[in-house]
């Protein structure tokens, strides 16, 4: 994954930057891990929302980190973005700014995946809290030109910015635009990104709640199956 070698992924054969991958869950980090064994770079698990992200941005760059990949799950905003949909946008967005992401790093991804994956560039939206009902998704979508929706990406490329280091997204799709999450679904998720087994009491008080727990996970396990085979295919383009 360095935008000056060439290697859409990285080589042991080759001299590359020094790669920090940061998710906001360590169900998400798990994944890189499992999938590259000794060729991985260094792994950071955030915790969510956009000040978390931002500290452990900065401590991937005190750690030497020359180029920052956000990786994990991402909403749907648009009707392009299904469950499971790969999202490499050219830009990420917050109500703070604006950030492009690395031309040359995204090309090359894009290029590693493009002929297994359903890929789209459209910008995405770092929001200050989980959006859970379609209409919240619509209005946000009409407010920002976004097409997907995470809370960190935006901090963590101004972090990049600041330092001028490469930055690139890479998020895949779970739930969609029209898709309602429980009104709790925070609570499902510890401040470092663990998931928070005590937080599913609170679902069970509500049919309704409890159905749309079901159809979440059934979607995030789609994506994180995807997440899965998107770091197959980038592992194998670099052999």
């Amino acid at each position: 994954m360095d935008s000056s070698t060439g290697d859409p992924v990285w080589r042991k054969d080759s001299p590359t930057k020094r790669i920090a991958i940061i998710a906001a869950l360590e169900l998400e980090a798990k994944i890189p891990k499992q999938v590259c064994g000794a060729q991985c770079p260094i792994v950071y698990v955030s915790g969510p929302g956009s000040e978390r992200a931002r500290l452990i941005a900065e401590r991937a760059v005190a750690d030497g980190a020359e180029a920052i990949l956000s990786w994990g799950l991402a909403g749907g905003l648009s009707e392009l973005a299904l469950t499971g949909t790969v999202v490499l946008p050219e830009t990420v967005i917050s109500d703070a700014g604006q950030w492009t992401t690395d031309s040359v790093w995204r090309e090359r991804l894009a290029a590693a995946l493009a002929d297994h994956f359903s890929l789209i560039d459209q910008p995405l939206f770092s929001a200050k809290h989980v959006l859970t009902t379609p209409q919240e998704k619509s209005a946000t979508a009409r407010a920002s030109g976004a097409s997907t929706v995470d809370m960190e990406s935006a901090a963590i490329a101004n972090v990049a910015s600041d330092n001028g280091i490469a930055f690139v997204a890479l998020r895949v799709v779970a739930d969609g635009a029209y898709d309602e999450l429980p009104d709790n679904v925070e609570t499902l998720v510890t401040a470092d990104g663990r998931t928070r087994f005590r937080g599913l009491l609170g679902m069970l008080t509500s049919l309704h709640r409890f159905r749309l727990l079901l159809a979440l996970a059934r979607h995030s396990q789609a994506a994180r199956r995807q997440l899965v085979a998107i770091m197959r295919e980038l592992v194998r383009s670099a052999q």
